[in-house]
């Protein structure tokens, strides 16, 4: 069976028309201003412009991009012009009046949408810094710093940088004084853009018909997935092609930056072979902040550079360590989602995900997710061996290409494959995805399989849950001060912390630690944040709260017991369970069986009654509780209840059979109650005067459901369930 890559939307191509582009991007870097301007200097004197020798024929271009989307490759907005352009052949070097020095050099793509930079050799001392901007600086990255070298200055590495728009970019290289190291600037191709990167939904390439279904990912439909979708990115390969992937956690939870894809993705890397991915980059948080698509460019963030640590064909899986961490980006807060490498089945599927680069799209699936039971074979190349796949029928959006790679997402919001193709339609329209457990250790070596990388101590575990950076420290203060620290803070930035203000604590401290000191009794929440970007919270309390879970089991016996398990549960530490009864009617008998702790079963006849429990907080303080529990039983009680469902009316009369022997004491009965099982009062409470032990309750206006029916008659009281339909 033959399927299609999905074709990719059109990239609008910049002739004849007008584009308003909003220019706020940031890649890993100091977020500065270049020096230039800081010094206003000058820009139009003296410096050093080189020409590239733009494209061949766009028509030809435009044909290939409709090949390679037929043939299973990633999308292309720019074409890669090889050039040797570096700091000792181009540029211009001017002496500043701080006494250090300013290198600049400034290249023109004729026609260009975008221009942007791929480095065969960068290397940068400490204390340099690096800007890159267009003309007017309206578009402007930097500083780059040593912080962003991927290799020695003896063994430079590669770099990238992203997208400036317009058809000339600058680069401006501030060497304070003091430095005596030149840096290591080489450029071996300048990526001339001939098609935007999209912002909404354009017309497809191959069909020219707009898919009109895309969901932005901050629609109602995503709004269960904010967490997750700070995982996925844009990658933009060698400079010039598109596709998408995602943080995935480790086992350990340990936040280490590996970075889930297709292999399809990967044009000539091999984990074996050719790992060097370090002039790929890597877009955060390209979305739109609401429901409809924005009509300019969208803020993001930018990394540069990964090392492909394992690929596998036969499930289409490739997974990449990236060499900038996405964590250490200020004002942004991702997350590392969780996996399921189990062979079951999900209900139902979610994918988020950046068709032909387009901003943050997410497409459901409210059907079985099932095991693809054939092989695969692909256009273009390549045959996927049975089950390797999940078969994904979405109910709600598509993919296209540029979403290659990204995750699926099972009923438990936990990764399950990753994309690899299928039909270029609306839903309803069925998708591909390699598997995890297919990955997961299918390959013969560490390179071709994800158990090395995402379970290095061998846990073994099945299921590992999404993660995002946290303040580790105590849940409960009870008195004094407890410290709190921030899991992997950004390097390098200034973090403050505050909280909401309540009143219960104070807080001192700056950079990745906090004191807390209680002040007052509540609960309050401890933010950590840079500026006003909050990167985490942790909420802390000084109060232990407890609820119980009553859960009645079968029915009564036939020596009229019903059996009722009970659970304690706090969202703090406590000791020193007990459970016990409060005082009861004469009629009703309790058996607690294990007193002792959180959880216990009882037995109880006769009707209902309290059971109450005690305990001690971590605090020291003692603490309790109760819950009322019933026995039903028409083998013991003395009274019935029997509902007429067409006059919406309760007939409560003696139990016949019964020793009436137990209510001669009493000539009538004295008060009737209803309860809700779940509720804290009575919603009907009627007393009597008048002699008799039969009544007759209107409850026309009460809902459907289960109700408790407390009798009370002389010094006794009994209860019965009734059902009301």
């Amino acid at each position: 069976m033959n399927f299609r890559i999905p074709s990719f939307c059109t990239l609008v191509i910049f002739i004849g028309q007008l584009f308003v582009i909003q220019l706020c991007f940031a890649q890993l870097s100091t977020n500065e201003n270049p020096i230039s301007q800081t010094l206003k200097l000058d820009l139009k004197k003296g410096i050093d412009t080189k020409q590239t020798s733009g494209i061949p024929d766009l028509k030809r271009l435009i044909e290939e991009d409709r090949q390679d989307s037929i043939n299973n490759r990633p999308p292309r907005f720019g074409y890669k012009i090889k050039v040797d352009w570096n700091i000792q052949n181009s540029g211009t070097w001017e002496d500043l009046p701080d006494g250090g020095r300013l290198w600049r050099f400034k290249i023109n793509s004729p026609k260009a949408i975008s221009i942007n930079l791929l480095y065969d050799k960068f290397w940068l001392p400490v204390g340099g810094k690096l800007f890159i901007y267009n003309e007017g600086k309206s578009q402007t990255f930097g500083a780059f710093t040593s912080i962003n070298n991927k290799g020695t200055k003896e063994k430079p590495g590669k770099f990238a940088t992203a997208l400036i728009y317009g058809d000339n970019t600058i680069l401006e290289y501030y060497q304070p004084k003091g430095v005596t190291d030149l840096p290591i600037i080489s450029i071996s191709y300048v990526v001339h853009g001939y098609r935007y990167v999209i912002i909404g939904d354009q017309p497809s390439q191959i069909s020219n018909k707009a898919l009109s279904c895309y969901i932005n990912i901050n629609c109602p439909e995503g709004s269960q997935f904010q967490i997750e979708k700070q995982a996925v990115a844009v990658i933009v390969i060698n400079g010039n092609a598109l596709c998408t992937g995602s943080l995935i956690t480790t086992a350990t939870r340990d936040l280490s930056p590996y970075f889930l894809t297709a292999n399809h993705c990967l044009g000539s890397l091999d984990a074996v072979n050719n790992p060097d991915a370090s002039d790929w980059t890597f877009w955060w948080n390209y979305e739109s902040p609401n429901c409809s698509n924005p009509s300019t460019a969208p803020p993001h963030f930018t990394t540069s550079g990964a090392t492909l640590v394992a690929n596998y064909e036969p499930s289409d899986m490739a997974l990449f360590r990236l060499s900038e961490d996405p964590k250490n980006l200020t004002n942004y807060n991702p997350a590392w989602v969780g996996w399921d490498r189990n062979t079951t089945s999900a209900t139902s599927a979610t994918g988020i995900h950046h068709p032909a680069g387009m901003i943050k799209k997410i497409s459901l699936s409210y059907q079985n997710v099932t095991s693809y039971p054939s092989s695969i074979s692909w256009l273009g190349g390549g045959t996927s061996p049975a089950n390797s796949h999940w078969a994904v029928n979405f109910t709600d959006g598509t993919t296209e290409g540029g979403s290659s790679g990204s995750f699926i997402l099972n009923q438990n919001k936990l990764i399950i494959g990753q994309l690899h193709g299928g039909d270029n339609i609306c839903a309803p329209v069925t998708k591909y995805y390699g598997k995890i457990d297919w990955s997961w250790n299918n390959g013969t070596i560490a390179q071709r399989r994800l158990r090395d990388w995402l379970d290095p101590t061998g846990t073994g575990l099945a299921i590992a849950y999404t993660k995002q950076r946290s303040i580790v420290g105590p849940d409960l203060n009870c008195s004094g001060s407890k410290t709190y620290t921030l899991e992997s803070p950004p390097v390098g930035a200034t973090i403050t912390w505050s909280t909401y203000g309540s009143g219960v604590f104070s807080v001192s401290g700056s950079g990745a630690t906090a004191t807390v000191t209680k002040i007052g009794d509540g609960s309050d929440i401890l933010q950590a944040k840079i500026g006003s970007f909050i990167l985490a919270e942790k909420r802390i309390t000084t109060l232990t709260s407890t609820s119980i879970q009553s859960t009645k089991y079968g029915n009564c016996n036939s020596s009229g017991w019903q059996e009722w398990f009970l659970v304690g549960n706090s969202d703090n530490g406590t000791s020193g369970w007990y459970w016990y009864t409060s005082t009861l009617p004469p009629n009703v008998q309790v058996n607690i069986y294990n007193p002792n702790s959180t959880t216990t079963w009882v037995s109880i006849k006769g009707g209902g009654g309290a059971i109450n429990c005690s305990y001690t907080d971590n605090c020291g303080r003692p603490q309790g509780g109760g819950v009322t529990i019933y026995a039903a039983c028409p083998t013991s009680a003395l009274f019935k209840a029997d509902y007429n469902s067409k006059s919406k009316k309760i007939n409560i009369s003696p139990n016949e059979g019964n020793n009436p022997k137990d209510y001669t004491k009493a000539t009538y009965i004295k008060n009737i109650k209803l309860y809700s099982p779940n509720g804290t009062g009575a919603i009907v409470d009627l007393n009597y005067k008048d002699g008799g032990l039969q009544k007759i309750i209107d409850v026309s206006e009460l809902r459907e459901g289960r109700y408790l029916i407390e009798i009370t008659i002389g010094d006794l009281k009994e209860m019965v369930a009734i059902d009301i339909q």
